[in-house]
């Protein structure tokens, strides 16, 4: 079944679960399918396409005929009839649950009112051909017995439906490993239920208040577990009252029966109503949540963007106005000084102090404007720019720092300042905090198609090296900043202890358009080269310029 395509495992998944479904309902039943578990099949045929398509409800309802043949005396004629009727049922369901636009996860409290809709309306239609079938075979003794046996039909459709849907449609790929991780609740959960139906079945068929017990379990796994558990947990209920049922049918009290019929899906109705609520409440909940976190990062992303733009427009315009002046400003010194050494020597000196004054203005702009405006900018090598990144850091920490660019990797232009960026921020934490004596900074290709950026060091780890909360808020401030640089840029940074000690960043960011170069992106770096820094001294809390 591993290698069978995806449609045949759907039709074979469906044939089987509904033969064993079917033969514990006829178990259960002691053959007598006149019974609520007579409808099984119909629920099962119903959740099959709506859960996998036509093809497997048309399994699932000869599934069900295999097992009712199998442990019953009925005829095989009439066996296929009544699980052929089965199929309209469902069918009908599919085609109502699309024009009502109830979508597979139920998911919104709109799709499970419209979800009820769409089952009372479809299973009055098994429950319709059934009638006419009945009333072509033999006479009908009065309108009412048909209306009232019509009603108790499509009322039993229903409620069988109303019960297999939940399991059947919140079962996933990942929902054993959710079970496995929540151990004790599950456990519990399920013992809780079963000792309530065990009780409720003593009970019966009074239907006792202990039949209300199992309402906020249901809903207790279906807020805290997910809907195929609490789906389950409905199941158990709902086959306890049902048995009760056809205990009462079988004791000749047809009366009894026929209340308790009423109970069986008005207590349905009321189980798998609260279940499915609280369900599509948990996943709205979980929507609205995850859309807030989106706009706070939009928000802090679109704040951090506009700062970093201000940033380098500074850094741009000291470059380019402040660095101009004094450029032009040192020229007419120069001009000022021949001619004072020509015409007045006595000024010379004046003149000379003068030119040296501005030249020292002229590279403190300069180095300010490099600040403010990653080297980044320049040339577009990123591996040059991390180079020099890594020269600039103050000498005398005993830091040796080891840089490796994999050659030909394109980044965006905004992409490659982001990661300038991370490096810096990441550098900056490294020299404050960790006391690190070693610090990688990797960039390559990942396995995603993503380009990877690695930054880690050798240091105490997070929150060890933190001498006092002003420190540990200074770089947890650092490294959300660095969370969003590489939000903004479209990627993902992960934060991890180094195996062996230290901290591992880890940034994935997009790579840039495979087309031809345009000022839209850059190139990652030159072939891989090292920095390896000879020891330096660094002042304490002192960080990159």
């Amino acid at each position: 079944m591993e290698g069978a395509p995806p449609a045949l495992r759907s039709v074979l998944l469906a044939l089987g679960l509904a033969f064993l479904l079917m033969l514990g309902a006829s178990v259960l039943a002691g053959g007598n399918m006149h019974s609520p578990f007579g409808w099984v099949a119909c629920g099962l045929a119903a959740a099959s396409m709506m859960r996998w398509g036509v093809l497997p409800g048309i399994a699932a309802a000869c599934g069900a005929a295999a097992a009712v043949l199998l442990t019953t005396d009925q005829l095989l004629s009439r066996t296929l009839v009544s699980h052929g009727v089965m199929l309209t049922g469902g069918y009908a369901l599919r085609h109502l649950s699309v024009a009502l636009d109830v979508r597979r996860d139920l998911g919104r409290c709109a799709d499970v009112a419209r979800l009820f809709v769409a089952v009372s309306l479809a299973m009055t239609v098994p429950a319709a051909i059934n009638l006419l079938i009945f009333s072509a075979l033999k006479p009908i003794p009065s309108p009412e017995w048909a209306g009232l046996h019509g009603l108790k039909w499509s009322f039993q459709a229903t409620a069988v439906t109303l019960a297999l849907l939940p399991p059947t449609l919140g079962f996933d790929a990942g929902t054993l490993r959710r079970w496995r991780r929540q151990p004790l609740e599950v456990l519990g959960l399920a013992l809780a239920t079963t000792v309530i139906a065990a009780v409720a079945l003593r009970q019966l068929p009074d239907l006792t208040w202990v039949v209300l017990l199992g309402l906020p379990l249901v809903a207790a796994a279906a807020m805290r577990v997910d809907l195929a558990f609490a789906g389950l947990l409905g199941l158990v209920c709902t086959v306890a009252v049902m048995l009760g049922v056809e205990w009462a049918t079988v004791d000749g009290q047809d009366a009894l029966a026929a209340r308790v019929s009423g109970l069986v899906w008005s207590y349905t109705v009321l189980l798998s109503g609260l279940m499915l609520t609280v369900h599509a409440l948990r996943a709205e909940h979980t929507a609205i949540e995850r859309e807030i976190q989106a706009a706070r990062a939009r928000y802090r992303i679109g704040m951090l963007s506009s700062a970093v733009h201000e940033q380098e427009r500074i850094g741009r315009s000291l470059h380019l106005g402040l660095g101009v002046e004094l450029g032009e400003l040192a020229a007419a010194l120069a001009a000022l000084d021949a001619d004072a050494r020509r015409l007045e020597p006595s000024l010379a000196g004046d003149v000379e102090a003068m030119r040296a004054a501005c030249q020292r203005a002229r590279e403190a702009a300069e180095t300010v404007a490099h600040g403010l405006m990653p080297p980044i900018d320049r040339d577009g090598d990123l591996g040059r720019a991390l180079r020099e990144l890594a020269a600039r850091v103050p000498a005398g920490a005993g830091l040796g720092i080891t840089i490796d660019c994999a050659a030909g990797l394109r980044l965006p232009v905004d992409a490659s300042r982001d990661a300038y960026r991370i490096v810096q921020e990441a550098l900056n934490n490294v020299l404050k905090h960790s006391a690190a004596q070693q610090v990688a900074i990797r960039l390559g290709a990942h396995a995603s198609g993503a380009i990877e950026l690695v930054v880690e060091d050798d240091g105490v780890g997070m929150g060890v090296g933190a001498a006092g909360g002003a420190a540990r808020e200074a770089a947890g401030i650092g490294l959300g900043t660095m969370r969003y640089r590489a939000e903004r840029a479209g990627g993902t940074l992960g934060i991890e202890p180094r195996d062996g000690g230290g901290t591992r960043i880890v940034a994935l960011l997009p790579r840039a358009s495979a087309t031809a170069p345009d000022p839209g992106s850059v190139l990652a770096g030159e072939p891989s080269g090292e920095v390896s820094a000879a020891p330096l001294l660094l002042q304490p809390h002192r960080g990159l310029p």
